[in-house]
């Protein structure tokens, strides 16, 4: 069986989550420390030649040249990306391939010609829904020549 990249980078989370349990010596409140995994799992991604391309007030996001997909890491299991199909915005925004609550896993969108994709959201939508909703030439791109919405506030 081959395993995709992706496989391997979810593979890796759950190694540094496994090793990042908290042991109760009564066995009564055994938990992951997630802070501590995620600080484990980023120094492995960079390991593996990842760079921290980016970092807003609710998560790190990590990346390299020769993949297709995004990590995501969240700061204090805090998750913006969530989607919502009452949202009109749904339909263009970026699914995840794998989605934890504190990792997530999403195709790289195609950053050039942003400006010409804001266009398209600020002319369906307007600028006051766009600001409401944190689209602007920074969370958004092209996924398969099609105006993406990869970061976003409710969807």
């Amino acid at each position: 069986m081959k395993i995709n990249k992706t496989d391997e980078v979810v593979d890796l989370w759950w190694k540094c989550k496994i090793n990042s349990i908290l042991f109760d010596p009564l066995y009564s409140t055994n938990k992951v420390d997630y802070m501590l995994a995620k600080e484990k799992f980023a120094k492995k991604l960079i390991e593996q030649k990842f760079e921290w391309i980016a970092e807003g007030v609710f998560k790190k996001v990590f990346s390299k040249k020769n993949i297709d997909f995004v990590v995501k890491t969240y700061n204090s299991g805090a998750v913006d990306d969530k989607k919502d199909k009452r949202f009109k915005l749904d339909k263009y925004c970026v699914d995840s391939i794998y989605f934890d609550g504190a990792i997530l896993i999403q195709p790289k969108v195609k950053r050039n010609k942003k400006n010409k994709a804001y266009e398209f959201f600020e002319k369906k939508w307007g600028k006051h829904y766009c600001e409401l909703h944190d689209i602007h030439q920074e969370n958004i791109g092209w996924l398969n020549n099609k105006p993406a919405i990869f970061d976003f506030m409710t969807c």
